[in-house]
């Protein structure tokens, strides 16, 4: 979608046009211009959006779905109950929250809880935050991706009408968002926890090559 192009997230435009009639309207009657412009700018690096360039080029490369902290590697059990390798990437309002596709995939089931909207950290924002979960598969790989909303905003937005999606191809956005990825036992991860990544740029693992 051409939208999706834009130097700003669409999901930003109703409020960076308030903010510019604002500081208009401070410019006009000379009343504290610089805070309205402190706001444009706020909203700009809220919903900006960066084109992006993957480090590189392997079909087998996952490339970070969004910008934030890795703050968990773990081998638990995805939704559907089989082994896996978890990675969680918790956002930030001041990263960019345009989520990408770590691979590229069709998504065969999409899943959305509508809940809160608690601060991620909180161990209640699993069960009551509000959730988006993708059931994607490439080629013999198949994985959920699950989108969890944070104390910023508790809107998903998941552009896709098409069921194919390229590696690191705009799919949605979720500011300040967490994603968990359940990628599968075999999948080979080259980052750390604690390291900071980006999306549609880092590449933090690789699937195992098909047989």
């Amino acid at each position: 979608m051409k939208s999706h192009t834009y130097i700003i997230a669409k999901e930003g435009w109703l409020f960076l046009g308030v903010a510019i009639a604002l500081w208009s309207l401070s410019l006009m009657f000379d009343f504290l211009p610089w805070v309205f412009l402190s706001i444009i700018v706020l909203v700009a690096v809220a919903y900006r959006n960066p084109e992006r360039i993957p480090e590189e080029y392997d079909k087998l490369a996952l490339i970070s779905p969004i910008d934030g902290k890795i703050k968990e590697i773990k081998q638990s059990k995805d939704i559907d109950g089989n082994p896996c390798v978890v990675v969680r990437i918790q956002g930030a309002p001041y990263l960019a929250s345009v989520v990408r596709a770590p691979f590229a995939f069709a998504y065969k089931e999409l899943k959305r809880r509508d809940g809160l909207n608690l601060p991620l950290d909180t161990k209640q924002s699993s069960l009551l935050n509000t959730k988006m979960s993708l059931l994607c598969k490439g080629g013999s790989h198949t994985f959920w991706m699950e989108i969890k909303a944070g104390a910023w905003g508790k809107q998903i937005h998941f552009y896709q009408k098409e069921k194919l999606i390229r590696q690191a191809e705009r799919i949605g956005f979720a500011l300040g968002a967490e994603i968990s990825l359940y990628l599968p036992i075999s999948t080979r991860i080259r980052a750390n926890e604690g390291e900071h990544i980006y999306g549609g740029e880092s590449v933090f693992g690789y699937l195992q090559s098909e047989k």
